[in-house]
Parts: structure tokens; sequence; C-alpha cells
């Protein structure tokens, strides 16, 4: 009886067991329920150093490459930190186009002057996706190694100064090398200067002396006289009047110094006489001179038609003058025989001179 009375307190427990525990072990025995997926970072990183082993102060450069899907941005953060070593620069390529997405690679050149296994500090580039959202990606540590500069020896200790080489004073040899150098490169400086001085130099070919204008003149009207006549024949009385007080106008600036080629008769005339001028014109009467000019200029621009007597006498008119006015040249035999005369003689001609006079 008790027994049977056990039996059934015992079922009873089982059944207000199973009612209440059982869920809750179904609930802790079942898996979890999947949640939202979380969403996946685009961006791959990878990073790399060189060189790998170092010296203290060498120069590393450790690369950032990011891997990322077009219309996204990625760049290193503004005054981003790298920790305790010593940044030297830092730059970002422009993107470059690699399979399905864009590649882009940053250069941090950094210094470190401490030895033994070390790595670079971990940092965020700034990842902007297609809607303008900023989010950042990681860029994991690398680990490298600095060697020192003593690491071969087994004991390194500081090595002492090496004694200073003095040579005694004065030492005659080394003088004479460096006044010998010396005095041989102001030598070839000299003689560099005076080669190009006289590969350069200018040399000055004499000219021949001018022709005296008298002589350019009888030139002229020498040619002049030999085409007259078949000038005349043809009618070509401006053109023989033209040339016959061009010669003419050329003697006078060319022997008097007045300018007359680019001057009309009035103003030639005006320059002729000024009282400046008039004292230099020896053997010229201005106004026969202006006549002439005038007579020419009736045949040159009135279309006036001489006789054939009237244009030889023209051309003779001109080569008096230039006659006329020519330079004396004084004979060399002459000047001679004058400076030859003795005192004795001139004292003699005084006296004889005198004598008359009384």
């Amino acid at each position: 009886m008790f027994a049977r009375r056990l039996r059934r307190r015992f079922a009873a427990g089982l059944l207000a067991l199973g009612v209440v525990g059982l869920p809750g072990l179904l609930a802790r025995a079942a898996p979890p329920s999947p949640s939202a997926p979380a969403a996946e970072n685009p961006v791959v990183v990878t990073t790399r150093l060189t060189p790998e082993q170092s010296a203290i102060g060498d120069r590393m450069d450790l690369r950032v490459i990011a891997a990322y899907p077009r219309g996204y941005a990625v760049n290193l953060p503004t005054g981003f930190d790298f920790g305790r070593f010593h940044v030297i620069d830092h730059q970002g390529s422009e993107p470059e186009s690699g399979g399905q997405g864009l590649r882009k690679t940053f250069h941090i050149w950094f210094q470190t002057f401490e030895t033994g296994p070390q790595q670079t500090p971990a940092f965020e580039l700034t990842l902007v996706d297609p809607q303008g959202q900023v989010t950042t990606v990681p860029v994991p540590p690398h680990e490298f190694e600095v060697a020192s500069l003593l690491e071969n020896e087994a004991d390194p200790q500081r090595r002492g100064e090496d004694e200073l080489v003095s040579r005694e004073y004065p030492n005659e040899r080394a003088e004479t090398i460096i006044y010998a150098a010396a005095g041989s490169v102001l030598l070839a400086i000299f003689l560099a200067g005076a080669y190009v001085w006289w590969r350069r130099r200018e040399v000055l070919a004499q000219a021949p002396p001018p022709v005296p204008p008298h002589l350019l003149a009888f030139e002229a009207l020498r040619q002049l006289e030999s085409e007259r006549e078949a000038m005349l024949d043809r009618g070509e009385f401006p053109e023989y009047y033209v040339e016959l007080t061009r010669i003419l106008k050329g003697y006078v600036e060319g022997r008097f110094g007045v300018e007359a080629l680019d001057r009309t008769t009035d103003e030639l005339r005006r320059a002729l006489q000024r009282p400046e001028t008039a004292a230099r014109l020896e053997g010229v009467e201005v106004e026969t001179l202006i006549r002439f000019l005038q007579d020419c200029d009736l045949v040159k621009f009135a279309r006036f038609s001489p006789e054939a007597e009237e244009t030889r006498g023209a051309l003779e008119t001109v080569r008096a003058l230039v006659q006329r006015t020519q330079p004396v040249e004084r004979d060399e035999d002459d000047d001679e025989h004058e400076g030859d005369q003795s005192p004795a003689t001139s004292e003699a001609e005084r006296a004889s001179s005198k004598e008359d006079a009384a």
C-alpha cells in the first residue's frame, strides 16, 4: 500500500517536471535562431614593408594596398597617428583598375631609432560608400625587425680616437707642389684668355681713301655726256636734267658740306645764304647757282623742251663750276723748293727790297 502510494507521487512529480521544465530544456537544446547577417566589409587591405630587415635610421616604406569596389572612395585619415615612429612623408596614388574593382596604394615613409622586433601601429582608412556614408577600414599592424649596427660583434666596445697625424712645417715639398699647381692654373687661364682674344679679335681692314667729290663729278658728267645724244633723241629731257642736277647737288654736298641732295631749290637757296655756310662757298656765286637750278626745274617739272645747244651748255656750266671750285693740290716739289731757301738768301732778298724802296 505504501509502495503503491509512493509510486503515484513519483509519477506525479515526473509529470509536473515534464510540464514545467521540458520547454526550458527544449529551449536550451534547440539551436539559436539565425540573426540578420552582418554587413561585410567590401575593402581588402594588405601591407608590405621595404626593407624587411633594416638598421637604425633607415628610411622604410610601408605600402598599404586597398582593393575595393567601384563607386567607393578610400583615403588616409587626416592627421593620422603613427605611434613612436618618425613619419617622413606619406602619399596616396591614383586609383588603378584591377579586375572588377579598383586598387589604391598608400605609401608611408618613416624611420625608427630603436632596435629589435617591432611592429607598425594599427590605424584606419576612411571609406566612403556610393551613398556618401563614411566608415573606417582597419589596417593591421605589420611586424618587422631593426638590426643593431654592432650586432655582429660579440662584445662591442667603443674604440678610442686615432692619433693625429702631424707633419713638420715648413714642408718645402708640399709648398712647392701647391705653388706650382697654382701657377699652372693661372698660366692656363691666361693662355686661354689670350687664345680667345686672339680668335675673336677684330681685323680692321684699311679702307681705301674716299674719292674726292670733284673726281666723282667729272666721272658722272663724262658718263652723262656719252649718253646725252641718245637721251635727247628719245625725248628724255626731264631725265637728263634730273641726272644733271643730281651731279651738281652731290658735288656741292661733298665739296662744301652742305646738305643738298634731299632739298628743293628754295630750301637749298636758304641754306646757302646763311652766313656760316656762305663763308665756306669759295668760288661759288650763290645766285648764279640757284638760277641754274631753277632753269633745270622748268625742264623737270614744267616739261619744257630746251634746244640741244642749251642742254650741252647746261652740262658745260656744271663742269666749269666743278673745275673752278675744286681744291687746289700743292706741288710737293714747290714745297721742297720753298723749304730749301737758306736764311742768307732771305736776308739778301730783304736787303734788296729795302734798297729799291730807298
